[in-house]
């Protein structure tokens, strides 16, 4: 670094030399106001502390750092003996302060990149900087310094001016801010009432379909029970006739108990469907899990079902995949069940054409079941809802009778093994239900009942 002021100081007037000299050296230097401001008030109070202490050298040097340019200002004591005291003002102003031996002092100051003059240059700002050239003129210094309080008093006016224009602004956001929060919190404690109250809708919402479902199967149950006994004693009675027990029949004396005999027999179907759809929504059957033998259990459901099917223009026909096992952990009633239902169901709308039954190991270890018909199908629009209690297709309803509750019970079945049934089909050439078994049935589930006779 090139000291451009070195100024001796034993009296009042070369404090003010020293910071007409530092002024200078600033504009050539081109620094804004502040940092001119900053140079020329350091250089005054260190130079004001050396008079004080008995006077002394001060020099001023400008030199690159990193991310700009530094001033450095030394300040020594011309009598070894003194002691230098700086006031507060003097290390405040300045970046970094450090000493040089037990006289010197050195204040150093930050600033941006400013415009050194080139090594040519130096001499000739050297030059400038020395007396004569500067003579001590108490007025012109005074006009300087007041030049410089005026601009920067002109600033802080300006500063001040900008920061009550902010202040406004912000006072004035803060207003629209609160009117906001006011706004959007007393929305919010609307919507929380709204809520609040469409919650307590829906919970006695809840607490009525609840009731009603307890009284419909508490309903169902009692009229099943009710109605088991007298078709019963219907079925056994028609049974006596047609076995001749009290003497022959008349050929139209057969065809009515026969047909006495059928009606009461689907009668006797649809109360069993009610007493297990009533029972299965009361959660009182218990999934009971143990090894199957499954293609004994395919056989036997076959077996029940076939007297249903009209084997003149119906083939029935069953497979079982050799990768099935011969033993396979699952509810052996609910499946069996399930399979009832589904082959009475293909067999009620399928008037001629095949039924098959496929048993196959699913990719997730599973037993995969379909029932797949040639019968009249199902619209797409009502596909959705054949799991429905009490639904019948429009395809179905000149078919065969029924109560539409057998698949709906299925369905009710499978769920409580975990899985669900699926179904697809194509209008006027049939239909496939299929249902895979899960390898681990969900515990505490349900199960289909046993029915007694009566």
């Amino acid at each position: 670094m090139t000291p451009l002021v070195i100024t001796t100081l034993h009296k009042d007037a070369d404090v003010i030399e020293a910071r007409r000299r530092t002024r200078h050296l600033a504009e050539r230097l081109e620094l804004d106001i502040h940092e001119r401001t900053r140079i020329i008030t350091l250089v005054s109070e260190v130079a004001r502390d050396l008079v004080l202490s008995g006077g002394g050298t001060l020099s001023v040097s400008v030199g690159d750092r990193d991310a700009g340019a530094e001033v450095a200002i030394h300040a020594s004591t011309s009598r070894p003996s003194a002691v230098l005291e700086l006031g507060a003002n003097a290390s405040r102003l300045a970046d970094h302060v450090s000493t040089d031996g037990d006289d010197t002092h050195v204040f150093r100051l930050h600033l941006p990149r400013v415009n050194l003059p080139y090594p040519a240059a130096v001499a000739a700002l050297e030059a400038e900087l020395r007396p004569p050239e500067f003579t001590v003129d108490l007025l012109d210094d005074l006009l300087h310094q007041n030049r410089e309080l005026l601009s920067t008093l002109d600033e802080l006016e300006a500063s001040r001016a900008e920061q009550e224009r902010v202040n406004a602004e912000l006072a004035e956001t803060n207003l629209g801010v609160i009117a906001m929060y006011d706004e959007l919190s007393a929305e919010l404690d609307r919507t929380n009432r709204g809520v609040v109250a469409l919650y307590a809708d829906l919970d006695q919402q809840a607490r009525d379909l609840l009731s009603a479902n307890e009284t419909k199967t508490r309903f169902l149950n009692a009229v099943s029970h009710e109605l088991r006994t007298p078709v019963n004693s219907i079925i056994a009675l028609a049974n006596l006739l047609l076995e001749r027990a009290d003497g022959p029949l008349s050929s139209e004396q057969e065809r009515q108990a026969t047909y006495i005999l059928r009606s009461a027999t689907e009668l006797l179907d649809a109360v069993n469907d009610l007493l297990d759809l009533a029972r299965g929504e009361a959660g009182a059957l218990i999934v009971r899990v143990e090894p199957v033998d499954v293609r004994a259990l395919v056989t036997t459901a076959v077996q029940l079902i076939e007297p249903l099917i009209n084997s003149n223009s119906v083939t029935l026909n069953t497979t079982v995949a050799a990768t099935v096992p011969a033993k396979f952990n699952t509810d052996p009633a609910i499946v069996a069940h399930i399979l009832r239902n589904l082959m009475a169901n293909a067999a009620k709308y399928t008037p001629s054409g095949t039924i098959e039954v496929t048993v196959d190991r699913a990719e997730d270890g599973g037993l995969a079941l379909s029932v797949t018909d040639t019968g009249v199908g199902i619209a797409a629009q009502d596909l959705t809802r054949v799991f429905d209690e009490f639904f019948r297709a429009d395809s179905a309803r000149t078919m065969a009778s029924g109560t539409g509750l057998g698949l709906a019970l299925a369905q009710q079945l499978a769920r409580r093994l975990g899985t669900e049934i699926t179904a697809t089909s194509i209008p006027g050439h049939g239909s496939t239900f299929a249902v895979t078994l899960p390898v681990r049935p969900r515990p505490g589930q349900h199960s289909p009942p046993q029915h007694p006779s009566g």
